[in-house]
């Protein structure tokens, strides 16, 4: 079976399409903490590299499509175990997101900060969802300044 994945193509034998999609979803992650811990690496303040990740979360949801949407439509239908393995690494990416927003805007809790990072990155991945037929520089733009006023919104 020959699976174009997320930035490269995989040739390999998957002994079921589940198989194939986990070895799709594992590498989708696998590029969104590379992004995410490039950015936090960096010597960025923390304004910068917030706006980064809101960059780089909407590159990766235009630029792999597909993927994010076979996520959307399948991941119900994988293995127990997987499932839950997979929902663990989104745990660690968003915690990733928290700290980031934490530094940005530090006079919202822990909780709202949290409600923020899971919705902003809810937000972008929506684009996922839908077949809008704007192009990806008019998306690009579009979530990237709603994602940028949501944070900016919260909780005032």
């Amino acid at each position: 079976m020959v699976l174009s994945s997320p930035s490269n193509v995989v040739y390999c034998d998957f002994p079921d399409e589940q198989a194939s999609l986990v070895a799709v979803f594992d590498r989708l992650i696998a590029l969104q903490f590379e992004a995410v811990r490039a950015i936090l690496d960096a010597d960025l303040d923390p304004s910068s590299a917030l706006a980064a990740l809101v960059e780089r979360q909407v590159a990766l949801v235009l630029d792999e499509l597909e993927f994010h949407t076979a996520w959307s439509r399948e991941f119900k239908s994988l293995p127990a175990e997987d499932q839950y393995r997979l929902r663990r690494l989104q745990r660690l990416y968003t915690e990733e997101w928290v700290h980031a927003l934490s530094a940005v805007r530090p006079d919202l809790s822990e909780g709202e900060i949290r409600v923020i990072a899971y919705g902003v990155i809810a937000l972008l991945q929506s684009a996922a969802d839908f077949g809008s037929g704007l192009s990806a520089e008019v998306l690009r733009s579009l979530f990237t300044s709603a994602a940028k006023a949501a944070i900016d919104a919260a909780g005032r």
